[in-house]
C-alpha cells in the first residue's frame, strides 16, 4: 500500500476501534463508572488511540515502517481480545486473552528500535516519537500482568493496572506529541519537553519501584516533577502556534484545548509529586485517576492526536 493510503488505513481502524470502545460501555460489567473507568481508559488506548497514533506517525515520520502491514491486520483483533479479558476476573483465562495485545506492543517496540537505529540522535523530535513505541511494550507487559492477577513486586493490583495505562498514554502518546511539536515548531520549550520526557518516563518507573520496594519516595517525587515540567513545556510548544501561528480552525481548537488540558493535568501531577514533602489529602489515587486521568485521556491524547490526524498533507 502506498504512503498516502497507509495513514488513512490506520485512521479508519481508529474509527472502528472508537466505535467498538463505545459499544463496550453497554456490555455487562460489575461496578459503576469509577470502577470501570481504568479498564475503559486502557481499552480506549488499545482500540482507538494506538491505531490513531500509528496513522499520524506513518504520515508525519515517513521513510520506512517494516512489518507494520502485518500489525495493522492484527491490531484490532488483539485489542478486542484485550476487551474480552477485562470482562473476565483476573486469572489464567483473562491473562491468555491479553497476551495478543502484549504481542502487538512487542512488535511495535521492535519497529521503534529499528526506527531509532536509522534516525540520528540530532533529530530529537523523531527520536522521541520512536522511543514511545518502545515504552508502549512496558504497558503491554503490565496489562498482561494485571489480567493474570500477578502482584509484581508486591504492588497492589490497582497500581499494576494504572502502570499499564500510564505506559500507553505517557509512554506512547505524550512522547509522540512532544516529538511532533519539536519537528513542526523547533523551540527550546519543545526540545526541553522531549528531553525530559525521555528521561522522566523510565525515571518514574524506577521511582515507583524504589518507593514500593525500598520505601524511598524522594526519587518518585523528583520523577513526577520532571514529568510535570515536561508537560508544561509541551503545552507551551503547542499553545505558541495556536496563539500566533497560521493553523486551521479545527487544529487551533484541538491543540488549544489540548494545551489547557495538559497544563491542568500536569499541575495536578506536580502537586501529587510534591506530596512527598507537602501532603495534600485531596490528591488520592482515586481522585487523580478520575481528574488527571480523564484530562490526559481525552484532552491530551485524544485532542492532541486528533489535531494531527486532521492536518492537511
Amino acid at each position: 500500500m502506498d504512503r498516502p493510503q497507509h495513514p488513512r488505513a490506520w485512521f479508519r481502524l481508529s474509527q472502528a476501534g472508537a466505535l467498538a470502545w463505545a459499544l463496550c460501555w453497554v456490555l455487562p460489567a460489575g461496578g459503576g463508572l469509577a470502577a470501570r473507568w481504568p479498564a475503559m481508559a486502557l481499552l480506549l488506548a488499545a482500540l482507538a488511540g494506538v491505531p490513531l497514533a500509528l496513522g499520524v506517525m506513518t504520515r508525519e515520520l515517513p521513510d520506512g515502517w517494516p512489518g507494520l502491514h502485518r500489525i495493522r491486520m492484527l491490531i484490532l483483533p488483539a485489542a478486542a481480545l484485550l476487551a474480552l479479558s477485562v470482562l473476565l476476573p483476573p486469572g489464567l483465562a483473562a491473562g491468555l486473552a491479553a497476551l495478543p495485545w502484549l504481542g502487538i506492543t512487542l512488535a511495535l517496540a521492535r519497529t521503534g528500535v529499528w526506527r531509532l537505529r536509522r534516525t540520528s540522535w540530532r533529530d530529537l523530535g523523531p527520536q522521541t516519537a520512536h522511543a514511545g513505541l518502545v515504552f508502549l511494550a512496558v504497558g503491554g507487559a503490565w496489562a498482561a500482568a494485571d489480567r493474570l492477577g500477578l502482584q509484581v513486586l508486591a504492588f497492589p493490583q490497582a497500581i499494576v493496572q494504572l502502570t499499564a495505562i500510564h505506559f500507553h498514554y505517557a509512554g506512547l502518546f505524550f512522547p509522540l506529541l512532544a516529538g511532533l511539536a519539536l519537528q513542526a515548531w523547533p523551540s527550546r520549550a519543545a526540545a526541553g519537553a522531549c528531553i525530559l520526557a525521555l528521561a522522566a518516563i523510565p525515571l518514574t518507573a524506577l521511582g515507583i519501584t524504589a518507593a514500593q520496594v525500598l520505601g524511598w519516595q524522594v526519587l518518585e517525587g523528583l520523577a513526577g516533577a520532571a514529568v510535570a515540567l515536561s508537560g508544561w513545556l509541551c503545552a507551551g510548544a503547542y499553545l505558541h502556534p495556536v496563539l500566533r501561528g497560521r493553523l486551521r480552525p479545527v487544529q487551533r481548537l484541538c491543540w488549544g484545548l489540548m494545551g489547557m488540558a495538559l497544563l491542568f493535568s500536569m499541575s495536578l501531577a506536580m502537586l501529587y509529586a510534591l506530596r512527598v514533602w507537602y501532603p495534600l489529602p485531596l490528591l488520592s489515587i482515586p481522585w487523580m485517576r478520575a481528574w488527571h486521568g480523564a484530562a490526559n485521556v481525552f484532552g491530551v491524547a485524544g485532542l492532541g492526536l486528533l489535531g494531527w490526524a486532521l492536518k492537511r498533507s
